[in-house]
């Protein structure tokens, strides 16, 4: 990517950001991936985590929130988009499933209303979150045969 500075985002972490030349990257199967952004303020990020059983889970998006605040950002303006929860392990339990839901449902009750989301499915996801306008990219990865 020519011109931009990329981060990863890996399992359990959460980067934020004002600058618009930065791209936040991650993979994902069955985990999910939140991506927050106040067009006001300019700012935005991304966290990613699996195990919507732990607290953890609940922790990453209130932690996302609280640091796009330090940023600038206002809750009330946030746009999120959320992706993942794939079921990429065929005969396996649906952890992806029950991420999505849980994410689903965490911010409903938040009542932070979703502008994007591509979830579930059976493949997995590259994505990239331009955090200081909100630009999501999102690709599957299908899976090699033979």
């Amino acid at each position: 990517m020519t011109g931009y500075t990329v981060r990863w985002v890996y399992q359990g972490s959460c980067l934020v950001s004002a600058r618009p030349d930065l791209c936040l990257m991650t993979v994902l199967g069955s985990c999910i991936a939140v991506c927050m952004h106040d067009p006001i303020a300019r700012c935005g990020g991304m966290n990613h985590f699996l195990l919507p059983e732990l607290a953890e889970s609940e922790h990453a998006i209130d932690r996302l929130i609280q640091a796009i605040a330090a940023e600038g950002g206002r809750r009330e303006r946030l746009q999120t988009k959320i992706f993942g929860g794939a079921n990429v392990l065929a005969g396996v339990s649906d952890i992806g499933a029950r991420n999505a839901a849980f994410v689903e449902r965490f911010l409903a009750q938040a009542r932070l209303p979703v502008s994007a989301a591509d979830l579930r499915g059976t493949l997995p996801r590259k994505l990239r979150y331009f955090p200081a306008s909100g630009r999501a990219e999102l690709r599957s990865r299908h899976a090699k045969t033979g």
